[in-house]
């Protein structure tokens, strides 16, 4: 509906400020109406490249606009595909720059890919339209009355736009210590597909430190954090391994693009700023994709047994398709008692048992709210039959 305003629009109209926040629907039943908003900045075009004026929205701004040369109305078709970029990946195209001057050659350049990530599911069709789009010299970009035959517009690859198939989920155990955590960790780890480190407790051990690192939606501050983490988790106590039995090295660079890549996503959806949180989530998850990555492996499961305290933040983050729960029960008695053979932590059965009913609570009311993203495992059924349990 959009191409096929500009269609019009085009023809001499610049509209300049194309971006989701100006994109108006209004449904009935099944009538969809969709319009174009702000036109504060829109200009005539009397002839060809006579507009000069630097407006809009820098991240969807035409390379044109952004180096200062003349343009035309075809500005408003790279703004199109930045749109279609950011709706379908569900983050900016050009991102990964440490400043606004890096972004900007980014643009310039037309420096972009589709990330497998988020891409996997999206049609060859869906992903040459946006190329079309964003095509840094306007007289090769695609016109808009082209655009509304392109092939991605037949019913068949429009459907194949939208995932057929579930998105991977995450896990994350919860419970308590000491309930046979590393055991169920170990033997779920023997899977093809699944992977789970040792955790470094990236959460626990950085949230009480976060306001020491600024202003996180600052790039400079953002990239110590990543490089801070990195280093932390390089020297876990028990390192992380690749496939061959390497240490894991961390690329900092790769890291924090998907980081971002993943904030940009968030800041659609809850359409504001992000909490600290969640800016540390988008590093652990980096982390962890990297660390599947590098074991050849498909998924992840985190068994730091605390992060049942961040559930909001997990949820927002990955939504209720993708997160799941394992939550192990034992006995606190039996708890309590292997704790108090253990080298470190708690040693008197009040401070045990205090510690395991926050944690106990915290599952629970995961377990009522969302009762569909949680699997329940017992202990005592993990010794009795654990291959039934692991299936």
């Amino acid at each position: 509906m959009i191409i096929n305003g500009m269609r019009f629009s085009c023809f001499s109209t610049y509209l300049s400020d194309i971006k989701p926040e100006n994109i108006l629907v209004s449904s009935s039943g099944d009538d969809l109406v969709v319009k174009l908003g702000d036109f504060g900045f829109s200009k005539k075009e009397i002839t060809p490249n006579c507009l000069v004026t630097l407006c809009g929205t820098p991240s969807y701004a035409a390379p044109e606009v952004l180096t200062g040369r003349p343009y035309g109305v075809k500005c408003d078709l790279w703004s199109a595909g930045v749109l279609a970029f950011v709706l379908m990946g569900g983050y900016q195209p050009f991102h990964g720059g440490k400043n606004e001057d890096e972004i900007k050659n980014l643009i310039v350049k037309g420096d972009f890919n589709f990330d497998g990530k988020y891409w996997s599911h999206i049609s060859d069709a869906a992903k040459d339209f946006i190329e079309d789009l964003l095509i840094v010299d306007p007289d090769d970009r695609a016109e808009a009355e082209d655009l509304m035959s392109h092939s991605w517009f037949s019913e068949d690859n429009l459907l194949s736009t939208v995932p057929s198939d579930s998105p991977k989920p995450v896990f994350f155990m919860i419970g308590s210590q000491r309930s046979g955590s590393n055991w169920l960790r170990t033997m779920l780890d023997q899977r093809e597909d699944l992977v789970g480190p040792h955790p470094p407790h990236v959460m626990r051990e950085f949230m009480p430190l976060i306001s020491k690192f600024g202003d996180l939606s600052q790039e400079e501050n953002f990239n110590i954090l990543v490089d801070h983490v990195c280093t932390f988790v390089e020297r876990n106590q028990v390192p992380w391994n690749d496939k061959y039995g390497l240490p894991i090295t961390f690329c900092r660079q790769k890291v924090c693009d998907q980081a971002k890549a993943s904030c940009e996503r968030i800041k659609l959806q809850e359409q504001g700023d992000l909490d600290n949180e969640l800016y540390l989530l988008s590093i652990f998850d980096s982390l962890m994709d990297f660390f599947a990555d590098a074991n050849g492996k498909e998924l992840w499961m985190c068994k730091s047994m605390g992060m049942s305290a961040y559930h909001t933040s997990l949820l927002k983050f990955y939504g209720q398709r993708r997160l799941r729960y394992i939550y192990l029960v034992r006995d606190p008695r039996d708890v309590a008692m292997s704790f108090m053979n253990t080298p470190v932590g708690d040693k008197h059965y009040y401070a045990i048992v205090k510690k395991w009913a926050k944690l106990q609570e915290q599952a629970i009311a995961i377990l009522e709210s969302t009762p569909d993203i949680i699997f329940n495992i017992k202990y005592e059924e993990l010794l009795e039959n654990k291959e039934d349990v692991i299936k």
